[in-house]
């Protein structure tokens, strides 16, 4: 791409216009809408004190070329940018024109102008990225790059095969036994929230299991995150009755008692399952409701046609009962001044250690 006009902003608004047009063609996932971004952004984001940098390039035509969905924050004198979304993304990308050319040069001249204009970070550790989407190469691996902590867990739903089918035959011979021993507690059903009032009960029902599993463990006080709160409900709930929710919301229930829930969201064909939760009760627990409820909202994605899953990042568990495919990440780590420079030189060492630790010995010097 050749003289390309490049802003940055610390607002959403200036550069929705740009955001939208590309969000409707970029080879992107969930975690790049505005749907899901924005609530990230107004509420967990904010709690942390991340500012959004929203980066704009455009062609010379004036046509957007590229959105870097970014976001800064400061930590012991280091201003350091991210990807906006934080551990909630399972996937970080760029919004860009797919027919669009990309070199490392115009990278390069893209973060060196944002970090000169606005909130001037020092670094930026761009993580958890794919090395491609959709079939195209994600043009961030033209940056220097190293292999990521994770993987993305993801599968390919056959149409015309019930998903109990596809699933390890250990595995599918579990969940039919655990499926039939919840059902002597009750009527089972799989519920999908359709109205206000259905996700409401499902997002009650997370926030206690969620605060039952921490009181568990010990601590005197369950869960009370309202930011994380706060962002549930938006994603949960904003565009519900229009169907352009960014997150549906899935639960299990036996009787009138709710002992799993599941919400996860679709962008361009592929869905992301996000969030979970179960009861702790030793007599549900054995059956596993999770795993029962995952085969349910399987079920209903493939009957809509909805192939394409991601079942989140190293879940190693799940990927061996529906017998998923990894698809490996990259980070990048880019200084742009000294403290910077010394920052990502002790991060990328770090992260390394940490890869070798987690896969191997053979991934030292990776």
């Amino acid at each position: 791409m050749s003289k390309p006009t490049i802003e940055a902003f610390d607002s959403f608004e200036p550069a929705m216009e740009a955001w939208r047009e590309l969000e409707a063609i970029a080879p992107a996932t969930i975690f790049q809408t505005e749907r899901w971004l924005r609530p990230w952004t107004e509420t967990v984001g904010q709690a942390h004190r991340i500012t959004p940098l929203l980066i704009v390039a455009r062609a010379p035509d004036g046509t957007p070329a590229a959105l870097f969905p970014f976001g800064v924050s400061v930590a012991g004198g280091l201003r350091l940018a991210e990807f906006l979304g934080g551990r909630d993304s399972q996937a970080n990308l760029p919004l860009y024109n797919p027919n669009a050319s990309f070199t490392r040069r115009f990278l390069h001249t893209t973060l060196s102008h944002a970090a000169a204009t606005i909130l001037r970070p020092d670094a930026f550790s761009l993580t958890s990225q794919p090395y491609e989407w959709r079939g195209l190469s994600n043009p961030m691996r033209l940056l220097p790059a190293d292999k990521g902590l994770n993987y993305l867990a993801a599968m390919h739903l056959k149409p015309d095969v019930e998903v109990i089918d596809q699933a390890a035959p250990a595995a599918r011979e579990r969940l039919v036994r655990c499926g039939d021993a919840l059902s002597l507690g009750g009527r089972m059903e799989h519920l999908i929230a359709r109205d206000e009032a259905g996700a409401r009960r499902i997002i009650q029902a997370f926030f206690a299991h969620k605060e039952a599993q921490i009181l568990a463990t010990g601590a005197k006080q369950g869960f009370d995150n309202s930011m994380a709160r706060a962002f549930f409900e938006r994603v949960c709930l904003d565009g519900l009755t229009e169907g352009r929710a960014a997150v549906e919301l899935h639960a299990l229930a036996v009787g009138d008692r709710i002992v799993a829930a599941m919400g996860g969201g679709a962008h361009l064909g592929r869905f992301h399952a996000m969030f979970e939760s179960a009861e702790i009760d030793p007599d549900v627990a054995a059956c596993e409701p999770g795993d029962v409820l995952m085969a349910l909202m399987l079920e209903d994605l493939r009957k809509r046609r909805l192939l394409e899953i991601g079942i989140g990042a190293g879940v190693a568990r799940r990927a061996e009962i529906w017998r998923t495919r990894g698809e490996p990440l990259f980070d990048t780590l880019q200084g742009m001044t000294t403290a910077g420079r010394s920052f990502c030189f002790m991060e990328r060492h770090r992260r390394r250690l940490k890869r070798a630790i987690r896969f191997g010995r053979k991934l030292i010097g990776a």
